[in-house]
């Protein structure tokens, strides 16, 4: 970016940058993606300390990888796919979480007899059952919406729609909401159907956005 190379801040007797303002955009998005997974490892890691090499392996990768979102912030193409991708192995990780630390998920109304399996802990993440920690179901559901993102942009937009501004900001608008949706529906701990309901009413939002910006860009 030339205001960060150069020192080149946009002067008034110059057209306004707008390649820089969406990477700009991009970069932020990114930061404050890196921001919120460090917010969610110290969370997670507080129970479920890392004492095993795939966890440690996929949290090195996850660091590359987001350094990667923060070096690329240049280039359309990459953003939107790196975000979704980071889902991937969250949800490897809470796996690999699940067979380490299984008493983790269970929440503290449960009995001192329930001793669920790997397998109980999904079901009973996507059932609502009240002994048992939703945020696998979580984990695993949000991905739809992530997903969404840049398929929606990829395929549903020409090559024309995508180079628009407008298009990387109200992107950038989704990909914020579904960071700040993810972390609170881990706070709150949505039911099954309203989390359900809450992830396809976003996806069919963002691909009614995507529609509009063909019409409109």
């Amino acid at each position: 970016m030339p205001w960060l190379k150069d020192g080149i801040i946009f002067e008034p007797s110059l057209s306004i940058d707008w390649k820089q303002i969406e990477q700009l955009t991009r970069l932020f998005v990114a930061a404050f993606a890196t921001v919120l997974s460090w917010d969610g490892y110290f969370r997670s890691v507080q129970n479920k300390p890392i004492e095993d090499g795939a966890r440690f392996s996929i949290d090195v990768f996850l660091v590359f990888l987001y350094l990667f979102l923060l070096l690329t912030s240049k280039f359309s193409f990459f953003w939107l796919w790196v975000h979704a991708s980071a889902f991937l192995f969250y949800a490897a990780w809470d796996f690999l979480s699940i067979k380490i630390y299984r008493e983790a998920y269970i929440n503290t109304s449960a009995s001192a007899e329930f001793k669920p399996t790997v397998q109980d802990i999904y079901v009973g993440s996507f059932t609502d059952d009240p002994d048992v920690y939703r945020g696998p179901a979580i984990t695993l559901m949000w991905p739809v919406f992530f997903f969404a993102l840049p398929i929606s942009y990829q395929f549903f937009l020409s090559e024309v729609d995508r180079a628009k501004p407008l298009t990387t900001f109200v992107y950038a608008c989704w990909v914020l909401f579904g960071l700040l949706a993810y972390r609170s529906d881990k706070r709150v701990r949505l039911s099954f159907s309203s989390r359900l309901r809450k992830i396809l009413l976003s996806v069919l939002a963002v691909v009614a956005s995507s529609m509009i910006l063909r019409m409109i860009c």
